[in-house]
């Protein structure tokens, strides 16, 4: 399952971004592009009505293709639930990224899914 928000490079900008599955999901990994460490932060990722970042603000970095051994025990989605992400882009443009360029920020939930009975 895929949560994707355009940014602006330069631009610092508050997200909340949602989806609903199609299929039951049992997200076990949650993958963002993030290029560098402080360039989004994650507040919330909502499923249904449970928080699963209860500790607070992290860093999306923590949570990029190269993080190893980062997993999540996050609760069972159903087709009747949203999964939302909410968050901020810092306006941190990395190296080798031009200001005022559009960046598509992917926020990618993998784990088992079944479908409803």
């Amino acid at each position: 399952m895929n949560i994707n928000k355009d940014l602006t490079l330069n631009v610092a900008s508050t997200f909340s971004e949602s989806a609903q599955p199609s299929v039951v999901i049992r997200n076990q990994r949650m993958i963002v592009n993030a290029p560098t460490p402080g360039f989004v932060l994650i507040n919330d990722v909502l499923l249904g009505n449970v928080n699963a970042n209860a500790s607070g603000t992290a860093d999306a970095f923590s949570f990029s293709a190269q993080a190893v051994g980062v997993s999540l025990d996050l609760p069972l989605l159903q087709p009747a639930n949203k999964l939302t992400v909410k968050g901020s882009y810092t306006g941190f443009v990395p190296p080798g990224f031009a200001p005022n360029t559009a960046y598509t920020l992917c926020i990618t939930f993998v784990g088992p899914s079944t479908m409803n009975p």
